[in-house]
């Protein structure tokens, strides 16, 4: 319900549940530009088979036509539609994640060390959990029968595992972690549990493709940490000097 109501004076607050959902122009434009980042720059048309026109040199061919438009097909759609809807949910997903500019909390990402103390406190339990900063925007999509990714705020991990069963436990984490803003010790003891069953690296990306972090084993205990590195995740305890710029509850989730 965005915006449903009339204000009545100076003192009223309206307030938007949920977000806006995007328009088709939005989706295609994005979803164009993101295509378009993907090709290579040397990539050219090439019609070497193009016959000479006597008599009607100014028509464009049928034929020329039908095969850019079988090359603009297999750029926009893949070589099968599996591939293409597959590209397509990976994009996506980044793209309805996407920071809105003034929603939310300011983020404040933190180093790595200090982001692997918290993780590593709230296991040994001297804390009790870390929250979700406000406005973060945190979901994950099955990508194939042994690819899962998660997606927060525009960015993308891609989870490979060896089997589809391996997999399975991957989504359950992935349930876990996007369900809920306040993640306890026992959640994340049992998100990282899985850690060393992903094959591969687990590689955060931005949704342009810009690699920003790869590690080689425990691919969710290391998506956990660059969740809390940058500032997705916080930790409510003054010692780590981290969390929103904004002023905290008077009353911790935790309790």
């Amino acid at each position: 319900f965005p915006h449903w109501g009339v204000a009545e004076g100076e003192g009223c607050m309206t307030f938007s549940i949920g977000f806006r959902a995007p328009n088709f122009q939005e989706i295609c434009s994005e979803y164009s530009a993101f295509l378009s980042g993907e090709m290579a720059e040397d990539k050219f048309y090439q019609d070497p088979s193009l016959q000479l026109q006597a008599g009607d040199p100014g028509r464009i061919a049928d034929a020329a036509v039908d095969k850019l438009w079988e090359e603009v097909k297999l750029v926009m759609l893949g070589k099968t539609e599996e591939e293409g809807k597959r590209r397509f949910a990976r994009w996506v997903s980044g793209f309805v994640t996407e920071a809105v500019r003034g929603n939310g909390a300011a983020i404040r990402s933190i180093d790595t060390d200090d982001a692997l103390a918290i993780l590593q406190d709230v296991l040994d339990g001297a804390e009790p959990g870390i929250r979700r900063t406000e406005g973060v925007k945190i979901a994950w999509v099955h990508l194939g029968e042994t690819h899962n990714a998660l997606c927060a705020n525009g960015l993308v991990w891609d989870l490979r595992s060896e089997s589809a069963g391996e997999a399975a436990e991957i989504q359950d984490s992935l349930r876990r972690l996007c369900g809920s803003n306040v993640l306890r010790a026992s959640d994340i003891a049992s998100i990282v549990s899985r850690e060393g069953r992903v094959a591969g690296a687990a590689t955060a990306v931005s949704i342009d493709g810009a690699e920003v972090g790869t590690a080689p084993s425990g691919a969710l205990e290391t998506v956990m940490v660059q969740l809390l590195e940058k500032g997705f995740f916080y930790c409510e305890s003054a010692a780590y000097d981290a969390g929103p710029d904004e002023e905290e509850e008077a009353e911790s989730s935790f309790s």
